[in-house]
């Protein structure tokens, strides 16, 4: 059964604390809420899709959040793994505003209290939730302080980031979440192996697939319609790599290392 949240039943004071978060590993609530455009949000549309969310809890008077946006961690993450990535388009990023005292006019840099214009400079949703809505996010996920990161994989279970790098954004996705992100089938032997001794990567499906290496960078790209594809890896260089495939039977993500 799907945890979910009321929002509108759950109060609390924020008193911007270095209090305890949700615990890393511990399950996500469920939030629907509107953003600024007017577009419903809903947490768990995302993670059922087999998105990976990132919340940027922030406020827009805040001098660390607006530094930690110009650093441009999550727009980078967003351009190359958004809704119009340009490498994959599995990830998703909420921003959430802390402060009820900040409403379109800081947001926008106009007047009050505020950095600069967080909506042009913010390519992901912005949501400034208000009132219950805005008691009940604070006290769902512990949001006491900004700038503060969650991220969240698909089975829902969520982990506390912090103002960290893209590098480490991404790694997190592809160390936590990325075998989550697809509805597979389940076949006895899956048709996709990655034999180390002999350098290869054999695949027993028609479909496509695709490799990169963790900064992204696509190494190998084919969609073939035999029954049988080899791949050989000899002259991959030493790192990490993401194989993703899509086939007839399934669909699915691996990560493999290359000595």
């Amino acid at each position: 059964m799907k945890q979910f949240i009321q929002l509108g039943l759950l109060c609390v004071t924020i008193n911007f604390s270095a209090n305890a978060q949700l615990p890393n590993g511990s399950i996500a609530p469920n939030f629907t809420l509107t953003d600024i455009d007017g577009t419903t949000q809903d947490l768990y549309t995302y993670l059922d899709a087999g998105k990976t969310v990132y919340l940027d809890f922030f406020a827009a008077h805040c001098p660390t959040c607006w530094a930690y946006k110009n650093s441009g961690a999550m727009e980078n993450l967003y351009a190359s793994y958004g809704p119009a990535g340009t490498v994959h388009q599995d990830i998703v990023i909420l921003a959430i505003e802390l402060d009820q005292n900040n409403g379109a006019n800081e947001l926008n840099g106009i007047s009050g209290s505020t950095q600069g214009d967080w909506v042009s400079e913010f390519p992901y949703p912005i949501i400034n939730p208000e009132g219950a809505d805005y008691s009940a996010i604070v006290a769902a996920y512990a949001a006491n302080y900004y700038p503060l990161i969650y991220g969240i994989c698909p089975d829902r279970r969520i982990k506390v980031l912090g103002p960290v790098s893209t590098a480490s954004l991404y790694n997190y996705y592809t160390d936590d979440c990325m075998s989550l992100g697809f509805e597979t089938g389940k076949p006895e032997k899956l048709p996709l192996h990655h034999d180390e001794t002999n350098q290869i990567i054999s695949l027993k499906e028609p479909g496509g697939i695709e490799i990169t290496d963790l900064t992204g960078k696509i190494v190998y790209s084919q969609n073939s319609d035999n029954q049988t594809t080899i791949i050989s890896t000899a002259n991959f260089p030493a790192g990490m790599y993401v194989i993703r495939f899509q086939g007839e039977t399934f669909q699915t993500a691996l990560k493999i290392i290359i000595q």
